[in-house]
């Protein structure tokens, strides 16, 4: 899998969904997540509970769906960026090969984040985040672990960067 042929078919698409779907994060606390249904590469659980005091930024996506890739990257370089600060970056594989298709995502993208797939709850569109009906799917948790941001559209990435640093400087 080669990541530069995404980008030259996702770009365009890119900006006319972000400019007509994307919008502004608004800091809205919802429930608790404890578990999202999540695999490692190895095929271990990966329990978001794991993570509490930290900012998590979980981004579903599917390798066959190209526009669900857009923020990857993205994502990938704010972890390594502000990672430090207390955020974790889960990129979630939702493609039902499960880890035959999310390893060759992470090596592909070099992927320094968490790179995780879905099990079949979350393949089906269940999840203790609502329902998945469509991918891209972002969800930001606050250090508690509660839902604060969750959007179907590719980021706004400035606002979305706003809203992490927001969260991060919040007391753990």
């Amino acid at each position: 899998m080669n990541p530069s042929c995404f980008s030259a078919s996702v770009v365009p698409l890119y900006f006319a969904c972000t400019c007509a779907f994307a919008c502004a994060p608004a800091l809205v606390r919802g429930p608790v997540v404890e578990n999202a249904d999540l695999r490692d590469l190895e095929g271990e659980p990966l329990r978001v509970e794991a993570y509490r005091g930290r900012v998590v930024a979980l981004h579903f996506v599917a390798t066959w769906a190209t526009l669900s890739l857009v923020d990857v990257k993205y994502l990938a370089a704010l972890d390594e960026r502000v990672g430090y600060q207390g955020l974790t970056v889960i990129i979630a594989v939702t493609d039902r090969e499960g880890a035959r298709v999310a390893a060759p995502l992470k090596s592909a993208f070099r992927l320094g984040c968490r790179v995780a797939s879905a099990d079949a709850p979350v393949v089906e569109g269940r999840t203790p985040l609502g329902r998945i009906a469509a991918v891209p799917f972002t969800a930001l948790l606050d250090r508690q672990g509660r839902v604060v941001f969750r959007t179907n559209a590719p980021l706004d990435r400035p606002a979305f960067e706003r809203l992490v640093n927001r969260l991060l400087r919040e007391e753990p």
